[in-house]
């Protein structure tokens, strides 16, 4: 098992990994979203503050521990009902596919997860998502360089992610990009 270098043990316990701001940009130079947006496993607020930077007006966030970030409920995503146009989150990566079956049952519109790329070929993944026909998988937005999470000292360099998007009554066909970025990001 590989050994991260944390900046904070509380954060290293918890299993916090902050997204950097270019990840989220990524995101939202590809897509748009509509209403409300939820961010569930908020943490510091990362994800939330670019979403602000990009003038979206109505950002709910919560995460199962108080990280500082106002406002900011304090719930466990997976036993909340509250429901969202959209949703945008970093998931914790052990409960993926636990965050995208709840994320479908509480967003009326489009949901955005920051997974490992590898995702799409588990056998849950697969069964459950690939061909949902009510919340449909619009995109994948796989990033060709490993993303160095803001909290931690080293590179994580054996798991690529990428945004995966699912929108409700989407038609097409999955769209599929690569994004590469500069090296010091």
């Amino acid at each position: 098992m590989t050994t991260y270098n944390y900046i904070n043990p509380t954060e290293k316990k918890a299993r916090l990994y902050c997204t950097p701001g270019h990840v989220t940009k990524a995101l939202l130079k590809r897509e748009y979203f509509p209403g409300s947006i939820w961010e569930p496993a908020a943490g510091r607020g990362d994800i939330v503050k670019v979403l602000r930077d990009c003038n979206y007006p109505d950002i709910h966030a919560s995460d199962l521990n108080d990280w500082g970030l106002k406002p900011c409920r304090i719930e466990d995503f997976l036993k909340s009902n509250h429901e969202s146009d959209c949703l945008i989150t970093n998931p914790p990566f052990e409960l993926k596919a636990e965050f995208l079956e709840r994320a479908k049952r509480l967003v009326r519109h489009k949901i955005a997860l920051l997974l490992p790329v590898e995702f799409e070929y588990t056998k849950r993944f697969i069964d459950h998502h690939e061909y949902d026909a009510d919340f449909r998988w619009k995109a994948i937005y796989a990033f060709v360089q490993s993303v160095k999470w803001l909290n931690v000292n080293v590179t994580w360099g054996k798991v690529q992610v990428a945004w995966y998007v699912f929108e409700r009554g989407y038609l097409g066909d999955v769209h599929r990009e690569k994004i590469r970025f500069l090296r010091n990001k």
